[in-house]
């Protein structure tokens, strides 16, 4: 879940892990996908079911063993 001081129903995010792949669902029960069409909107919340474009890889620069 995503939080942000100015919390509402359009800064949560559900997460769903499927298979070990990620998906983020918004308020309005769509997935977040990227539109390169709109400089304005680059990612918006618009897909019904998940596919290649709204599956996450997320990368951190973390060892806990270092």
């Amino acid at each position: 879940m995503g939080i942000s001081e100015a919390i509402g129903e359009p800064e949560i995010f559900l997460t769903v892990f499927e298979e070990g792949k990620l998906a983020l669902c918004a308020y309005n029960d769509c997935f977040l996908s990227p539109d390169e069409d709109d400089e304005a909107q680059p990612i918006k919340a618009t897909a019904t079911k998940v596919g290649p474009n709204e599956i996450l890889k997320i990368r951190v620069n973390y060892n806990p063993f270092h």
